[in-house]
C-alpha cells in the first residue's frame, strides 16, 4: 500500500510541474549573449565560446515551417501536397488553384 502512494505522490508531482512548465514563455539570456534582430526578420544571437580554439562555430536554428501555419495561409503547395488525401478528384484541385490570386 505504500508503495502504491508513492508512486502516486511521484505521478502527481510530475504531472503537477509538467503541467507548470508549458506556461513559462521566455528563457532568460546570459549577459554575455549579444542578440538582435535583421531587417528580414531573422533574429540572431552570438556568444563567445574559446573552443575550437581559432575557429569559428555556426548554428542555425530556424522558427519556420508549416506548423506554424494558421488555416488562412494554406498554399498551392499545400493543396498539391496533400490533394489526394482531402479532394475526391483531381479536378477540385484545378479549380482551388485557379481560384488563387
Amino acid at each position: 500500500m505504500k508503495i502504491f502512494q508513492s508512486k502516486y505522490w511521484t505521478f502527481i508531482l510530475l504531472l503537477g510541474l509538467k503541467s507548470t512548465a508549458q506556461f513559462s514563455t521566455t528563457i532568460p539570456l546570459r549577459k554575455d549573449v549579444v542578440s538582435g534582430k535583421l531587417k528580414n526578420g531573422m533574429k540572431y544571437y552570438v556568444l563567445h565560446n574559446a573552443f575550437p580554439k581559432d575557429r569559428v562555430s555556426f548554428y542555425f536554428a530556424q522558427n519556420v515551417g508549416a506548423i506554424l501555419e494558421t488555416l488562412n495561409k494554406i498554399t498551392v503547395s499545400d493543396i498539391k501536397a496533400f490533394a489526394k488525401q482531402f479532394f475526391a478528384q483531381p479536378k477540385t484541385v484545378e479549380v482551388v488553384m485557379k481560384s488563387k490570386p
